[in-house]
């Protein structure tokens, strides 16, 4: 996590970013209700949650909304796998408003409402396959998870979108990697 050149502690914080940085294609984003500021690049992936894998990967710079990289993820997954890889779609509050442009595509959108959304959500909350996707929300948390820590995609090891986006594909490689190796031959204690 960086911060502004103003936030910086002292001389010896090198966490800080200078607003005249070199990387002309990352910049200031914001999340939360805490509007939780870092300055860089947003990696977005679509995680099949029965087989645990990444099926696709987006970089676009950190003022990019959540909601806008839905679709590019859909159309790489669905030139890559055919049109019939993803017919329900699912995401945390982020990825809200992209109903019709899904309803296009002939898939179903499983996104959490946000709480303001009353009907949305007495809707989706008597849905058994909403339920069910829902359900397994933590499968992808647990995977951004482990791409941000344990494998360092909290940071930008490069300077340049492309390079980052490098630095995602190669992350979560790794990881599918791992999980394939560990579904074929799993570690016993």
């Amino acid at each position: 996590m960086a911060r502004c050149a103003k936030g910086k502690k002292d001389d010896d914080d090198k966490t800080f970013i200078d607003r005249g940085t070199s990387d002309p294609d990352a910049s200031f984003g914001n999340k939360g209700a805490g509007r939780k500021k870092w300055y860089g690049y947003k990696n977005s992936s679509n995680l099949d949650p029965e087989s645990e894998l990444i099926t696709a990967v987006e970089t676009t710079d950190a003022s990019v909304p959540d909601s806008e990289s839905m679709i590019p993820l859909i159309d790489k997954e669905r030139e890559h796998r055919g049109e019939d890889a993803i017919r329900k779609q699912c995401g945390d509050k982020g990825y809200v408003g992209k109903t019709d442009v899904l309803k296009e595509r002939n898939i179903f959108d499983y996104v959490i409402p946000r709480d303001n959304m009353k009907d949305d959500k007495t809707k989706k909350d008597h849905n058994n396959h909403y339920l069910h996707l829902k359900h397994l929300r933590y499968k992808i948390e647990r995977k951004q998870s482990e791409a941000k820590n344990p494998h360092g995609l909290r940071k930008a090891k490069y300077r340049g979108r492309w390079k980052v986006h490098l630095q995602g594909l190669l992350t979560y490689m790794v990881i599918n990697l791992k999980r394939i190796t560990n579904t074929v031959s799993p570690i016993t204690a």
